[in-house]
């Protein structure tokens, strides 16, 4: 007799449910990877929209600490003796740089727009110190051109290049007022004899000539012409040219994707929206509130929105960003101190 020996196998059954458990398997691996890559996509998310808010703000702070900064034509208020009203006086015969013909027009250090449902924009200005020393404003027998004459030491760098140029708008300040104006082409330099009146006030005898333009800029009509210091004597030598900004920053139409998105810009003297002051994308919101300080004491008494008239006691200024790309939305708040609250 012959024993057979049976082969044993899955049977169909056995292999369906072997199927369908490697399915559920298979399937929770699949799951798990996708949540993973899903998580990766929005842990990837918030960071880009963490990032370009702090890049935001990171440009808002920067300009915003040297608001109001137009040099020695400023006073500190909180070192002020006195009354609210002498305290208002002191500060507003010391901080008025004279912009326009004739007048005396206040430059406010910061300020906003309310833009209601919309976001809001920020405005502010500041000065950089050039210390470019004022021989005189109208030129003598040897210069050629008539301008505002300066000193040429600090006009031009190391490598010869003029440090200002055509389209800048700058300022000149004896320490108590000043004046601004648009520079309507670059400096031009000019070698002076020993017989000049400007002889000693020069290294090198050398001058640059300044030629200004009657320009309105901003706001602030630039007709004055002879640059009268109100009994400032400008042939002593005493007034600095410095270059003036005026930043705005507001939300408007991406220039990158075509108006797909707003982008927060920041503008430079009169500038329009354009590629070139595109600072982030995906801007849903830009709020702002001012820290009015009402007794001079260097300390918030309150906040209060853009469409609020706002002066030269603003001693703060909290900014509230909202950006968001895709579904991550991120809010940011800072609050930051105008350093240069004399003005």
């Amino acid at each position: 007799m012959f024993n057979q020996t049976k082969e044993k196998g899955f049977t169909l059954i056995e292999i369906l449910v072997g199927v369908v458990i490697a399915s559920i398997l298979m399937l929770a691996v699949i799951r798990l990877f996708a949540r993973v890559g899903e998580t990766y996509e929005l842990n990837t998310e918030a960071l880009r929209v963490m990032e370009t808010a702090r890049t935001a703000i990171n440009f808002i702070k920067e300009d915003l600490t040297q608001a109001g900064y137009l040099g020695c034509v400023m006073t500190d208020i909180t070192d002020i003796k006195g009354t609210e009203k002498e305290n208002e006086d002191l500060r507003d015969t010391r901080t008025e740089p004279h912009i326009s013909g004739g007048t005396e027009d206040f430059v406010t250090a910061v300020y906003g727009t309310e833009g209601g449902a919309d976001p809001d924009s920020l405005s502010l200005f500041y000065q950089e110190d050039l210390d470019i020393r004022v021989l005189d404003f109208e030129g003598g027998s040897e210069i050629v051109t008539p301008g505002v004459i300066v000193e040429a030491m600090n006009v031009y760098d190391s490598s010869g290049s003029a440090v200002i140029s055509a389209g800048d708008w700058l300022t000149i300040s004896d320490c108590a007022k000043g004046h601004a104006f648009i520079l309507t082409a670059n400096p031009t330099k000019q070698t002076i004899t020993s017989s000049s009146r400007y002889y000693g006030f020069t290294a090198d005898n050398e001058v640059a000539i300044l030629l200004h333009d009657t320009t309105s800029f901003s706001g602030y009509s630039n007709s004055k012409t002879d640059f009268t210091f109100f009994g400032y004597d400008p042939a002593g030598g005493a007034g600095m040219v410095n270059r003036f900004y005026h930043i705005t920053y507001q939300v408007a139409d991406s220039q990158i994707d075509g108006g797909v998105t707003k982008s927060l810009f920041r503008l430079v003297n009169g500038e329009s929206v354009s590629k070139s002051n595109e600072v982030v994308r995906f801007v849903d919101d830009f709020q702002l509130e001012f820290g009015e300080d009402d007794d001079f004491d260097g300390v918030v008494d309150k906040f209060v929105d853009a469409s609020s008239s706002l002066g030269n006691d603003v001693v703060a200024v909290r900014v509230t960003l909202e950006i968001s790309s895709g579904t991550q939305t991120e809010k940011i708040e800072n609050t930051f101190k105008i350093r240069n609250r004399g003005m």
